[in-house]
């Protein structure tokens, strides 16, 4: 009987298959993997890269403010009365029906004031107010922005509500024209078009280049941006998708747009269903880590894309702050946090930055756990990417010259014994040290356990009863978790 033995995990159970953004955190943060296989990984040509597109891509900022001009200088042109900007109209619109334009909403979203753009997030007036939709849920940018053109008509123009809808149409095909011209001119700067060059010059094993699409929070379709549309084959939006990221959804959409792609079908055989539709249940097991996505935010691109065991490449270059922006927030104190506080900051936080100490070495920890790749300049980026390729070509390469013998060969008792000694680990109650009879229970064995003289065996580490963290054998409460810790006798 295995009843006077403790078996503990020596790695931490499966995570769940959904997490919060929160719970994705707190997985990392207490020392719970993702189920990727590295070896595999390593092994793994790329046959589909995607990327986010603000602030990965471009400023997001400065091309907004540029659409946003050239939107203003067509209605002065047209001689259309504006006591009012249309960013200003548009968050005076949400604010009255948040519905219509975030209907999946979570009631904690408001107007704000801040200095920040972002994915999903429309600068509204001079004054930097801005639109902020809930984690999951996009606000309609598109509706909302034709709408603002259309009240201003209505309301300062004496326009008729057919005549101002069609008026705004138009005004918005010139906003996404001067949005689209101005990308080419607010692109990352280290360089983006060498980088989407080298990836085209890549060739997988059917001989074909990789799959490259886009997966934003933004309404852009950098397939028709002057100098980068001939670089995608494929853009998911979440406006059209109906939620955002890091809702699967999202990815599900990018999947079958992927799939409709000849070059990579054979990938996507048991994902999509008779009508072309994604079978849910059949996508983790089908994508890996042949599958690279990029993006600038920690928790929306590189946590939700290996949540989906596809590699993740965290790039910051254009969201790392400032040398003065630095130095300013280094000078603020923070305020004592226990561990939930400090889940829930680096759950919401963009650039996950801490004081020097042992919260760095979490945080880092994080970064490392969810990002195979963590790249301050864009122009890294092509290196990084062939390298993985190359190697998964050489991979692949030996894997079939070596064949699948090993795949059939017996496995002995002792190599099972082995495999459960990686998983499990044998703590005994006081006065019992005779380990066989675990063993031979475990592996099945019939011969009786082996008389030998026990050995004292002293440890240095144990786990939490309540979070699983590992901890020094003499420690009383959890640094992970913060619970009291049964006392341990050697």
């Amino acid at each position: 009987s295995l009843a006077p033995y403790i078996l503990l995990p020596t790695s931490a159970p499966p995570a769940p298959k959904r997490r919060t953004r929160e719970e994705a955190v707190k997985k990392a943060m207490f020392g719970e993997s993702l189920d990727v296989d590295p070896a595999s990984a390593s092994r793994s040509e790329l046959r589909v890269v995607t990327f986010d597109l603000d602030n990965t891509l471009w400023k997001t900022g400065a091309v907004i403010s540029a659409a946003n001009n050239a939107l203003s200088s067509f209605l002065e042109e047209r001689g259309v009365a504006t006591p009012v900007r249309t960013e200003v109209v548009m968050g005076d619109l949400f604010k009255k029906d948040k519905a219509r334009y975030c209907p999946l909403m979570e009631e904690k979203e408001e107007i704000v004031g801040a200095n920040v753009d972002d994915d999903g997030v429309d600068n509204v007036g001079k004054s930097n107010v801005y639109i902020q939709s809930g984690a999951h849920k996009p606000v309609l940018l598109t509706q909302l922005r034709k709408d603002a053109v259309a009240e201003i008509l209505v309301r300062h123009n004496n326009y008729n509500r057919s005549d101002a809808a069609d008026f705004a149409e138009e005004a918005f095909d010139v906003w996404t024209t001067a949005r689209h011209d101005a990308i080419p001119h607010h692109l990352a700067p280290s360089g983006v078009l060498d980088v989407f060059k080298r990836i085209r010059s890549l060739r997988t094993s059917t001989g074909e280049p990789p799959v490259v699409g886009a997966i934003t929070d933004g309404n852009s379709d950098p397939r028709t941006v002057p100098d980068l549309g001939e670089y995608f084959d494929f853009v998911v939006n979440s406006e059209g998708v109906g939620v955002a990221k890091p809702d699967r959804r999202v990815y599900y959409a990018a999947v079958k747009e992927a799939a409709s792609n000849p070059s990579v079908a054979d990938l996507f055989a048991s994902v999509l269903d008779a009508e072309g539709n994604v079978n849910e249940d059949a996508v983790e097991d089908a994508l890996g880590p042949w599958w690279c996505h990029v993006g600038d935010d920690f928790i929306k691109d590189c946590v939700a894309a290996k949540e989906l065991k596809m590699r993740s490449v965290w790039c910051r270059e254009l969201v790392l702050p400032s040398k003065e922006e630095a130095a300013e927030k280094g000078k603020s104190s923070k305020a004592k946090r226990d561990v939930a506080d400090l889940v829930k900051e680096l759950a919401e936080m963009k650039v996950i930055e801490m004081s020097i100490g042992a919260e760095d070495f979490v945080a880092d920890s994080i970064h490392r756990e969810f990002s195979d790749a963590i790249l301050d300049r864009f122009d890294d980026l092509g290196d990084t990417l062939s390298k993985w390729h190359e190697e998964g070509l050489r991979g692949a390469a030996a894997a079939s010259n070596e064949g699948l013998d090993v795949v059939s060969k017996e496995v002995s008792a002792k190599e099972v014994e082995a495999a459960i000694a990686d998983v499990l680990e044998v703590i005994m109650p006081d006065g019992l040290h005779d380990t066989s009879a675990v063993t031979n229970a475990a592996v099945g064995a019939a011969q009786p356990p082996a008389q030998e003289e026990p050995k004292e065996q002293k440890r240095d580490t144990k786990f939490c009863m309540n979070c699983g963290a590992k901890l020094p054998v003499e420690a009383k409460f959890c640094s992970a978790c913060g619970e009291k810790q049964p006392a341990f006798n050697q």
